[in-house]
C-alpha cells in the first residue's frame, strides 16, 4: 500500500456509509444547468488567504457528504498553502493543521442532516 485508498475500498466504503459512490455524479463541483443542485461553499483562511471550495448535489439528502467534500478539499489546500513542505518546519506544521480538520469540518456541516 502506498497510502492512497483505491476505488475498490472507496466504493465499498461510500456503500456502508450510504454515501454517494465515487465518480457517480450524485456531488459535483459545480451545478448542473439541467437539473436543480443544491451548492454548499465552503471556505478555510489560515495566514489571511481564503481558499474555497463549492460542491453541488442532486438530492438535498446528499448536502452534508458535499458540504464534508468542499470542507476537506478547502481546508487541505488552506493548510498546504499556510504551511508549504519547503516551508519552516513544513511537514510538521502542515500535519499540525490537517489534525484540526475532522473538527472543523464536523462544525462547519453538522447543520445538514444526512
Amino acid at each position: 500500500m502506498d497510502g492512497h485508498l483505491e476505488l475498490a475500498s472507496r466504493d465499498k466504503y461510500a456503500a456502508l456509509h450510504n454515501l454517494p459512490l465515487p465518480g457517480s455524479g450524485r456531488v459535483t463541483s459545480d451545478a448542473s444547468a439541467d437539473q436543480k443542485n443544491t451548492c454548499v461553499d465552503v471556505c478555510a483562511e489560515f495566514t489571511g488567504i481564503r481558499d474555497c471550495q463549492t460542491r453541488c448535489a442532486r438530492d438535498k439528502r446528499d448536502k452534508k457528504h458535499a458540504c464534508g467534500e468542499a470542507c476537506q478539499t478547502a481546508f487541505g489546500s488552506a493548510c498546504d498553502r499556510a504551511f508549504p513542505a519547503s516551508g519552516e518546519g513544513g511537514s510538521t506544521n502542515f500535519k499540525i493543521c490537517l489534525s484540526y480538520m475532522s473538527a472543523s469540518c464536523e462544525d462547519t456541516c453538522g447543520k445538514f442532516r444526512s
